[in-house]
């Protein structure tokens, strides 16, 4: 065994990379470990971190709740309405969610928001006020990538969030012309249109950092349909748009603007309906399983703002630390940047992960413990892992949440033994040329630990 995982540790695909490896039993006894205090950037598997501190602070049964406020009327025709925004970030409406639906790429959490909200409202005279100061304003973290600035799996972070701060463009071709429509239809974009018809496609996005100026360049086939999430600046008063839209939509005509401000007046004034999420478990499982990072950097913030006061990447680091401390796990100059894994600038050590893991499966209480290793993406059967050790030996024996950035790949988890022993593992490799190679590797990892005896 020791040797198969060393010469799968030195096959060239890892040649120029920094690689750690640890695999531990369930009462802390090391059976193989390679560079395992090493600290390294864990990609996705610092959601390992996220998806406890959401269990043991905010609990598996926690529900956000996002409030709207409405000054109350005789006549429907109401001065203001005000929302409270909860750092829910599972909220949909419904147009989104049908297409959502048609794409695939729903995952179970969503959190549907409806025109039952307008019930009894026939005018809003003024404005849609957003408190959303739960959360700091660093919507989009200095640690991230600013090419990503586009892309669903980057979008900005804010305690009032719709449609996952992202929006879709449908891009439909004829023989000679292009149109993009944004859904929903809020007006909150300037979309320019430089796209052409051609034999051969590439379509490029691009959204200006700083602004809702969408650009689409490049070639698309005729005769086509498309649809292409991307994210929005500013989301707070984007999700301010998307109520006006469907106000719109309900018949309600809203004649103020969209606003961001914080609540001073007495609720008690006021006609008060609320939307309330999923548990957070189920919020939970689809955040490791998918590996949804907007759902990860919210829980931080939220956590960050129930213990400090401030719902910001800042306090998640003294969470972070508070947590460990608490395991009574070392911790010693790991860098902690945000709650997702998006930033490169993080910093653990498999021996960190395998110790949380470890503590998590013996010494947690049984609902934070079942709920966090129910969450893990399992080989072969769904998830980030869906696709991967399918007809080996190590299909539905492993639980494990994946990592991934363009030169970083990392897995991390539990196996289950031919002989039914639990074992624990984290592999994070870095400086790689390809995640998708050392993905192949790991698998081969993997089916190398089922068989330890």
């Amino acid at each position: 065994m020791y040797r198969e995982l060393l010469d799968l540790l030195n096959n060239k695909i890892l040649k120029s990379g920094n690689v750690g490896f640890i695999i531990e039993r369930l009462d802390g006894d090391i059976i193989f470990q390679h560079n395992a205090d090493v600290l390294l950037i864990p990609a996705s598997n610092m959601k390992i971190l996220t998806g406890l501190a959401g269990l043991l602070y905010l609990g598996p049964d926690f529900k956000f709740k996002t409030k709207f406020l409405i000054e109350k009327s005789d006549n429907g025709k109401i001065p203001n309405m005000y929302v409270i925004g909860s750092g829910d970030p599972t909220i949909v409406d419904r147009e989104t969610l049908a297409i959502w639906k048609e794409l695939s790429i729903c995952y179970g959490s969503e959190n549907v928001i409806d025109s039952s909200l307008f019930n009894d409202i026939k005018r809003v005279l003024g404005d849609i006020i957003i408190d959303d100061y739960l959360f700091d304003d660093e919507n989009y973290n200095r640690t991230w990538d600013l090419n990503d600035i586009t892309q669903p799996y980057a979008a900005q972070v804010s305690a009032f969030t719709m449609n996952r701060n992202t929006t879709l463009l449908k891009i439909k071709s004829d023989n000679t012309t292009v149109s993009i429509e944004e859904i929903p239809n809020s007006g909150y974009l300037r979309i320019f249109n430089e796209l052409k018809i051609s034999d051969k496609e590439e379509i490029k996005v691009e959204r200006k950092n700083n602004t809702n100026d969408i650009y689409l360049r490049g070639t698309i086939l005729p005769n086509t349909l498309k649809y292409y999430n991307v994210t929005v600046h500013d989301p707070t008063l984007y999700g301010g748009h998307i109520l006006k839209y469907m106000a719109y939509k309900s018949g309600i005509v809203v004649h103020g603007k969209i606003q961001r401000g914080r609540i001073s007046k007495q609720i008690s004034d006021m006609i008060v309906k609320s939307i309330e999420s999923q548990a957070l478990s189920v919020i939970i499982k689809d955040m490791m399983k998918f590996s949804i990072n907007l759902y990860a950097d919210s829980i931080a913030k939220l956590i960050s703002a129930k213990l400090f006061n401030d719902g910001s990447w800042r306090s998640w680091k003294k969470v972070v630390h508070n947590m460990l401390r608490e395991l009574k796990i070392p911790f010693n100059n790991i860098i902690i940047m945000d709650a997702s894994g998006l930033s490169r600038k993080n910093r653990l050590s498999p021996k960190i992960i395998a110790e949380i893991l470890r503590k998590i499966h013996t010494e947690l209480p049984e609902n934070i413990r079942e709920s966090f290793i129910n969450s893990l993406p399992i080989s072969g059967i769904d998830g980030t892992l869906k696709k991967r050790m399918r007809n080996t030996l190590a299909e539905g024996r492993v639980k494990a949440k994946t990592g991934t950035l363009h030169d970083v790949s990392s897995l991390s988890g539990y196996v289950r033994t031919l002989n039914n022993e639990t074992l624990i593992f984290s592999f994070i490799a870095n400086n790689i040329t390809s995640p998708e190679k050392v993905k192949i590797l790991e698998d081969q990892i993997a089916n190398i630990l089922v068989k330890i005896d």
